[in-house]
């Protein structure tokens, strides 16, 4: 006849293939029967073993798990007040569980605290200019859902207002969405009063489609002075990576070379005008994560957020970037 250790051996195991309350009514059905049946002596030993028994058992789940299994057995205490012995014996069994449930919390706490960690560390920034585009764009956007990558996207006005249920999309999907001007002109090269105009129309088309202003902007040709700095009334993105896949029109390629070069904390500068730089995405993506990178949009790589925006209108990142 198998004693009551042997027979929790079979409940941790029938614990582990998840029937929970099956597993619960019989661990505390064994314990209190014997409880009531046996000497002090055996009652200490047995209460020993049902405490370092569930303590093993608590620390081998998750603290859900574990939570549960705190509530019913409260709930059993309740119900058993009027027997002082079984009130004992849960009560025990609760501050057990308790302790356990603390300590897999912290753990828990502690390891998801390296984890954001070393992802922060880890990151890189995606961005697509010179969208949307019809068919590329909404293929690029499905890419980025199967693998939970995040991406941020310079949009030109005109073609927003164009194709404004893909610039939604890219908002409603969790990318950021981005200024790439109007109609995309080299902005050093017109009046100061035309990049004021081409900045300011496609922050309102883009409102106007997608229900937010863009938070950062990035001139056509990486191409700036002092009067688009002064009309941006937002960061200026430029680029640490140039994967050239505006000329490389080979999927494989453009991803072997991002997957090669890519470093911590990189702006890595697509189009998604050009099919083949969308095609190159999964490729790309997958080769960063298996060197444990993650994805982020440009606002979360550099830290911009609504209370220190005002602070940096005008800024050009990466520090010190010149023109393309």
């Amino acid at each position: 006849m198998l004693n009551n250790f042997e027979k929790l051996k079979i409940l941790v195991i029938d614990w582990m293939l998840n029937r929970t309350k099956k597993v619960i009514i019989a661990l505390m059905a064994i314990f209190l029967v014997s409880w009531n049946s046996s000497s002090f002596a055996d009652k200490e030993q047995q209460l020993s073993k049902a405490t370092k028994a569930l303590q093993e058992l608590a620390n081998s789940q998750s603290v859900i798990k574990s939570n549960r299994l705190l509530k019913k057995l409260q709930s059993l205490q309740a119900q058993e007040q009027a027997n002082s012995q079984k009130a004992t014996l849960i009560q025990s069994l609760i501050e057990t569980l308790e302790q356990s449930i603390y300590i897999k919390k912290n753990e828990n706490r502690t390891l998801a605290h390296e984890f954001d960690e070393q992802l922060i560390k880890k990151r890189v920034a995606l961005t697509f200019d010179d969208g949307p585009h019809p068919f590329n764009t909404p293929y690029l956007l499905d890419v980025l859902k199967e693998k939970w990558a995040k991406a941020t996207f310079y949009v030109n006005g005109n073609k927003v207002k164009k194709y404004p249920e893909i610039a939604r999309r890219i908002v409603e999907e969790g990318h950021e969405i981005g200024n790439h001007t109007r109609n995309h002109p080299e902005l050093t090269k017109v009046a100061s009063s035309t990049v004021k105009r081409q900045i300011r129309e496609t922050d309102e088309v883009i409102f106007e489609a997608t229900g937010v202003y863009p938070t950062t902007m990035r001139p056509p040709f990486g191409s700036y002075n002092h009067h688009v700095k002064q009309y941006a009334g937002m960061p200026i993105i430029m680029r640490d990576l140039d994967t050239l896949d505006r000329r490389v029109r080979n999927a494989s390629l453009v991803a072997k070379d991002i997957i090669h070069r890519a470093s911590p904390e990189d702006i890595i500068l697509l189009h998604d005008s050009h099919l083949t730089s969308a095609e190159a995405m999964r490729e790309a993506i997958d080769g960063l994560r298996a060197k444990d990178f993650s994805f982020a949009t440009v606002s979360e790589l550099i830290w911009l957020d609504a209370d220190n925006k005002n602070n940096f209108d005008g800024l050009v990142f990466p520090k010190g970037t010149k023109s393309f």
